[in-house]
């Protein structure tokens, strides 16, 4: 997604919330397993 270790440290802390298309893309994700398979991205 283009964003540092940082940012993502400071999502999963709750310090920061995603903004605009990380969070459009980050919902996506969690909501369609298919998305992950044509990333190429292993659940």
């Amino acid at each position: 997604m283009g964003v540092s270790a940082k940012t993502i440290e400071a999502w999963e802390s709750g310090k920061n919330i995603p903004q605009g298309p990380a969070q459009r893309m980050l919902f996506i994700l969690k909501n369609n397993s298919k998305a992950l398979n044509i990333l190429g991205i292993k659940n």
